[in-house]
């Protein structure tokens, strides 16, 4: 058995909807699970639905409305031709539309955008999606199963962001999907979505599809995840900076987790924790380009590897400079570290010394200058760029190890840095630069990263 989750892109339209019948075909001997996002875009639609609904504009509701069934029943033409099929997946598409006309006439009398009314609406469009999809794979004669996630994604009464009863979903995705599954059929369901325990629909919260995915695999101790995108895995940096950006085929899920922390955006390993916890591979892949390799997560982190798999870059981060007094290290860095924690600026990094300490954060300067000024700390504060190099062993002593470290030291010192530290955990070199330096400094990283990666 097999996770197969596409993104919204992935079910955009009929094009990226053939696209992932085909991919599933290809697999369809190893049981895959097709967990599908909302077509891209409508989520947005269906929360701005249900706002127009609670101030009352039933003008707006209808049009949204109409527009959203328009767009969903002109993709069941492009996909299905048998007139029976079309006509039975046309009705279930009406009264989806037809229910959420209601439910905003609802919203509408009491005059409230609740977190109920956003979960409910929002969840519409993983339910459309699935819906179409499911006809569709039905149509080309493949035995797809439309299950509703709703009825095995158990969540506590939080409407958005519910939090998953992993216990209950490893009993009711036995019944749901593990069953059916094994009688012969494949898995279509939904991401995002779930339900508490007196059936009211909830969310999971943004990037709840990867967490749907993640959670059900891990339930039903899936051999692999695949996590579709419209990019071909995660790359060695942002290819929209650097064109040469190339492809990481391996990586360990700390690595991962340090690149997001630091500015990646394809994937946010938190999400995909469940599967990494009980030991399943992930890997990232293409919905167009199925034929590449994309990335492949591991659970676990290299310990013989060496170099650098990635690069990433924040602007705008803030470098502090704490003034310590004789003896006053730990007091003064617990209580910085504190009173910016207290009042939302995260922590990238720190690096202490007898004379004076340094904290990598992010915000307002001035804000932060009177926040540690009036605890009592003295500062000095340069805007600066940040830049996180990661590799599966960046603290190693060994001779490989060492001569790649010492190689992006020359580098990133021969362009003049403020600081080089490690980052949070022992995958991430931090090197800091000054404001609007970065992206020369990325380049010129790079550059050694790809060197070191792929040697003439």
């Amino acid at each position: 058995m097999i996770i197969q989750k596409f993104g919204g892109t992935s079910v955009a339209n009929a094009i990226a909807m053939r696209a992932v019948l085909s991919i599933v075909q290809r697999d369809i001997s190893r049981r895959p699970i097709v967990v599908l996002s909302a077509c891209s875009g409508a989520t947005n639609d269906l929360i701005a639905l249900v706002e127009y609904a609670a101030k009352g504009d039933r003008n707006s509701v209808q049009k949204s409305i109409t527009a959203i069934r328009e767009r969903h029943l002109a993709l069941c033409r492009e996909l299905i031709y048998a007139s029976d099929r079309l006509t039975t997946v046309v009705e279930s598409i009406n009264v989806l539309c037809t229910e959420l006309s209601v439910y905003c006439e609802g919203v509408a009398l009491l005059g409230e955008c609740t977190p109920r009314s956003i979960a409910y609406s929002s969840a519409m469009g993983e339910l459309l999606s699935s819906t179409i999809f499911a006809a569709y794979a039905q149509s080309e004669g493949i035995p797809a199963v439309f299950a509703d996630a709703r009825k095995f994604m158990r969540t506590d009464d939080t409407f958005l962001g519910g939090v998953v009863d992993r216990s209950a979903l490893r009993i009711l995705a036995e019944e749901y999907v593990v069953k059916p599954l094994l009688d012969g059929g494949i898995i279509i369901t939904q991401g995002f979505i779930g339900s508490d325990s007196i059936g009211r629909t909830t969310t999971l919260g943004r990037g709840g599809s990867d967490y749907s995915a993640a959670l059900l695999g891990a339930a039903i101790h899936a051999e692999e995840i695949q996590i579709w995108t419209d990019v071909s895995g995660i790359a060695s940096t942002d290819p929209r900076r650097i064109a040469s950006a190339f492809t990481i085929p391996f990586m360990s899920f700390a690595e991962a987790r340090e690149l997001a922390y630091y500015g990646a955006k394809v994937l946010h390993p938190e999400t995909i924790l469940p599967a990494v916890e009980m030991g399943i591979t992930v890997k990232v892949l293409n919905t167009f380009a199925p034929e590449n390799e994309g990335t492949t997560i591991l659970p676990h982190n290299d310990k013989n590897g060496t170099g650098f798999r990635g690069i990433t870059m924040k602007e705008h981060c803030l470098h502090l400079t704490l003034a310590v007094g004789p003896n006053e290290s730990a007091s003064v860095i617990n209580q910085s570290l504190h009173v910016l924690e207290q009042h939302g600026y995260p922590i990238y990094a720190l690096l202490s010394s007898e004379g004076n300490c340094i904290v990598l954060t992010t915000g307002n300067d001035e804000h932060v200058r009177d926040l540690l000024e009036v605890s009592g700390v003295r500062v000095q504060i340069q805007p600066c760029d940040m830049l996180c190099v990661v590799g599966p062993n960046v603290r190693s002593l060994s001779e490989a190890q060492l001569q790649s470290n010492v190689a992006l030291c020359q580098a990133a010192l021969s362009q003049g840095i403020l600081s080089v530290m490690f980052g949070h955990s022992p995958v991430g070199i931090i090197i800091i630069t000054s404001l609007g330096e970065g992206k020369e400094m990325l380049t010129i990283l790079h550059k050694v990263l790809h060197t070191l990666t792929f040697p003439s």
